[in-house]
């Protein structure tokens, strides 16, 4: 798994699990950070209230590469016309741009925030987050979120 996609999964995995995931990465031991991080400002490409509220949705993240592409190959290819926000750094799409350990943790709080956010705000029926991989192609990972529900564990 590429670094942010392993800490997105490892922020989650902590908070509901109660392990912590660790990694070397460049040399470097990349661990939850034991001070408090803030989140890491992201970028949209479209304003979460401009999607239409309790439909279904995809959120893509480009970090290493930009899947937008790639999920609506795949909606389309579901025989579906989804509404889709990818979620950018500030730098572009680079692994380059993922600065080491705290950064990684605050682009997660940022993606899981942002997950909240649109859960409370647009309430849609499934929320399908999508990250991207250089070289690769992922599935939507289905979230069922419920009318009216929030889910701070995405």
């Amino acid at each position: 798994m590429r670094l942010p996609t392993w800490f997105t999964a490892g922020v989650t995995f902590q908070e509901t699990a109660g392990f912590t995931p660790a990694k070397i990465k460049d040399g470097q031991l990349r661990v939850k950070p034991t001070r408090i991080i803030t989140p890491a400002p992201i970028v949209l490409s479209s304003p979460v209230a401009d999607l239409p509220t309790g439909v279904e949705m995809a959120l893509a993240l480009a970090i290493s590469a930009d899947p937008t592409e790639d999920v609506r190959r795949h909606i389309a290819l579901a025989g579906r016309n989804l509404p889709i926000i990818t979620a950018y750094l500030p730098g572009g799409v680079s692994n380059a741009n993922v600065t080491g350990c705290d950064h990684a943790y605050g682009i997660s709080l940022a993606v899981r925030d942002l997950a909240c956010e649109i859960a409370r705000t647009v309430n849609p029926p499934v929320l399908q987050p999508v990250h991207g991989s250089t070289g690769r192609t992922r599935r939507p990972a289905r979230r069922h979120l419920g009318p009216g529900t929030h889910n701070p564990d995405i």
